[in-house]
């Protein structure tokens, strides 16, 4: 006799009503899988926040894109990507400098 068996036996569980109740839990579990995936679907992924103010501050004062990222606790290639949304380009740190 399996443990799994012994345990229903023991516990006085039916191995039909124990399937019908792993049956609903595992369905359960993939509606709590599909709305995950929905919401996820509908939101997006969470975005980093980057503190556009001290970003152009360190750009202006001529530190490194990589250090300013590090800094804001982001990587150099979503910082070049919000400065691209934020509409910043090299030459305008420069130039407002």
């Amino acid at each position: 006799m399996s443990m799994i068996a012994e345990v229903l036996q023991r516990e006085g569980i039916e191995e039909k009503e124990a399937i019908r109740l792993a049956a609903c839990i595992e369905n359960e579990r993939r509606e709590r899988i599909k709305k995950g995936l929905a919401d996820a679907r509908d939101n997006g992924r969470l975005r980093k926040k980057v503190d556009k103010n001290r970003v152009i501050q360190g750009l202006k004062q001529g530190v490194p894109v990589d250090e300013v990222a590090r800094e804001q606790k982001v990587s150099a290639a979503t910082l070049r990507r919000r400065l691209k949304e934020w509409g910043i380009c090299k030459g305008w740190v420069e130039q407002n400098s």
